[in-house]
Order: structure tokens, then sequence, then C-alpha cells
């Protein structure tokens, strides 16, 4: 579905935006330059994946919000994300487009447009980074300011107001903020936050104490998935079968094993290798309960995920494995983090996410059991 989604984006995109860029060229007097717009009173954030990157989001739209304290903020957000958009308190509400779906149901465009165009937008910020199809439903709001980024390769651009470049030098957040500060949107506060309720805390004791771990007790998560398409991003499953069992025998904590249900296949693979003494909660929480579960968790061993972000909005130790993502770009900013990267020479070799230069792992291959195990010894070792 990916693919397709990818394939369409690109292709159907391209067409579709050199049309409306023709249109916004022989209609340029209805865009208003952002410097004369006066202070917007509706705005739209646009942020459809991922939920790590939604994560990262967080200082980014709460800068919007204190420079415009009397504006209405909507976010469009995607099944993807919403959990996190949700929590948001500086925002009046959240759309919801499930973009996978729009090649096989595309009056949803049809109608999700009728809606925008109701709210008759001031301004558009749209923090994606390749998505064709936002810059197309950013231009078809009809808002007269919109800023998004040109990415390179993308064309995405030419339906902007306001553009900045989007830089494979920098990490997330702060190419969030490069796209604020072409807004003269100053950022005061770069932290994350993440909610954890009163509801989703009882949940995830309620899990804990039904598979033996009581209140109080330590415990270490290992989310060794990388969801659907992350295959080159996961350690091989028989290292983590060997680390899952040195960290009980050596350290006496229970290991508990998150994951989504598309990394099912996998955690059976690395339990098929021999992991023991360890509870199996892949594809058995919800996001909220696996926030809550990470929030109490004495430490968190994953890939490049969402996972790890969440864990960085909570200050939460981590231990990242790093191979062809680029740390710089997506690693976790907590001062709480160990980051380890493969030494394959071109590692890394992701920029937008998916243009992976292999179908193997070959560079996740190359991160050895022994240099993970004195990261995460280091790890519970601290106070």
């Amino acid at each position: 579905m990916k693919k397709l989604f990818r394939f369409a984006d690109k292709f159907v995109g391209i067409s579709i935006e050199s049309v409306f860029f023709l249109w916004k060229k022989l209609s340029a007097s209805r865009d208003i330059p952002f410097a004369d717009l006066p202070s917007p009173r509706r705005i739209l954030i646009i942020k459809l994946a991922l939920m790590g990157d939604t994560v990262l989001l967080y200082p980014a739209v709460k800068a919007v919000k204190e420079r415009f304290p009397e504006s209405e903020i909507d976010v469009l957000c995607s099944p993807v994300n919403m959990e996190i958009v949700r929590d948001w308190e500086f925002i009046r509400g959240f759309i919801l487009l499930n973009y996978g779906k729009l090649l096989f149901e595309p009056w949803q465009l049809i109608k999700l447009m009728s809606r925008l165009r109701e709210r008759r937008y001031d301004l558009i910020i749209d923090f994606e980074e390749w998505f064709r199809i936002t810059a197309i439903i950013s231009f078809l709001t009809g808002a007269k300011s919109r800023a998004g980024f040109e990415t390179e390769g993308q064309l995405r651009h030419l339906l902007y107001t306001l553009t900045v470049k989007h830089s494979r030098n920098k990490h997330e957040i702060d190419c969030y903020f490069d796209l604020l500060n072409i807004l003269g949107i100053p950022v005061r506060d770069r932290s994350l936050s993440i909610k954890i309720s009163k509801e989703a805390e009882k949940e995830a004791g309620d899990i804990l104490e039904g598979n033996g771990v009581s209140a109080g007790k330590e415990y270490v998560i290992v989310h060794p998935g990388c969801g659907r398409g992350g295959f080159q991003r996961q350690w091989p499953e028989k290292k983590y079968a060997q680390l899952i069992n040195y960290i009980h025998d050596r350290h006496g904590l229970p290991v508990i094993i998150t994951g989504s249900s598309a990394d099912r296949n996998y955690v059976e693979n690395i339990i098929g290798h021999g992991a023991k003494n360890f509870i199996n909660l892949a594809s058995k929480t919800t996001i909220r309960q696996l926030a809550a579960l990470v929030n109490g968790s004495k430490l968190l061993i994953c890939g490049n995920t969402g996972v790890m972000h969440l864990a960085s909005a909570l200050d939460k130790k981590i231990v990242a494995l790093h191979g062809p993502t680029d740390a710089l770009r997506w690693g976790p900013p907590g001062k709480n983090s160990v980051v380890i990267k493969s030494k394959m020479k071109c590692s890394p070799c992701l920029y937008l996410g998916f243009e992976y230069k292999c179908s193997g792992r070959k560079c996740m291959e190359m991160i050895s059991l022994d240099e993970v195990i004195k990261a995460v010894d280091s790890q519970i070792s601290k106070r």
C-alpha cells in the first residue's frame, strides 16, 4: 500500500502540481505574502506522518500558538499520528485524513476539501517533507498564505507562497524550526511533551500486574520492530534474543517486548531464536498504553522508530540502534540517549526515509551484540 501511494504521489502528484502551478501563476493576485497578512485568525497545521515525527513537532506547533494566541489552530493528521495530536492542549481540534485510502476512495478528498474550505483558513503551515498530496491540499484550501518545505527533487514547493529548503544536515526538529523562522515565529521552548492520562497509567499497571510485574518493579522494554517496510532498520532476531536473555540473567530485570501488529512475525522470530524470560506485549497495547509502559520503564532498547521519540519526550533512558537512518536527522534528542551507529561505509543512506539503497540489512548486522550490551549495562547502572 505504501509503495502504491508513493508511486501515485510521485507521478500523479507532479502532474497535478504542474497544472495548479500554472493556475497559480495566472492568478498570482490570489496570494498574500505572509508579511502583509494581518494576524491570522484560523491556522491549519498539516502533518500526516509519522508518530515519531509528530512527537518532534510539538514545540513548533506550541510556538505557533504562543505567537498567535488568539488564533484557532487545527491540525490535519492521519490515523498514524492522531493519538499524539489529540492531546495537544493548544489546538482547537484535529481533522482526520486516511491518505492510504485516497487511491481507492478519491471522493474522500472532495469531502475533505469542502470541509477545509468552509473553515476559511488564513494561514497553512505544512510540515510534511515529501508528500505532494499535502502541497496540493494546501493550495486547494483557498488560504492565501501557505508555508511549506522545498525538498530536493520533490517539486512540492511550487504551490506555496513561502518556502524554506529542507536540510538533510539538520535534526528534523530544527527543520521544523526553519519553517517557523521564515514566518517570524520564535521558538522559546524546545522541549518535547507527551501526556500520560491516569486511565492509561492504570491500564498499563493492570497489564504489568497481569504479567507478574508488581507495582514499583523496574523493567526494561525492548521494542525491536520498525513497522511495515522497516525490515532494513531492524537488528537481527538472534542478537535481540541473546540481548533479552543477557538482561534477565545479568541484571535480573523483567524484559517486556513491545511492538505493533506489523511486528508480530518479527517478534515471533526473536522468540524462535531462543529468547526466554520475557513478556510479549507486541500488538497487545494501544499507543496510549505503550506510552504509559515506556514512562514506567528503566530503559528502552529499539531501532529508529516512533517509540524512540515517545521515550525522548518522556525523558527516559534509551539505547537506539541506527543503520540506514541518520542519527543526525532522526536520532533521539534527549540527553539520556545512547545512539549506536552502524560502521558500514554506506550508512546512513536514507534522506526521505524510504529510499533504501539495498534490500538487506547489512548495516544493522554490523552492529555487534557486545557494543549493545556495553551501552545497556551503562544505561542500567546510571542513576
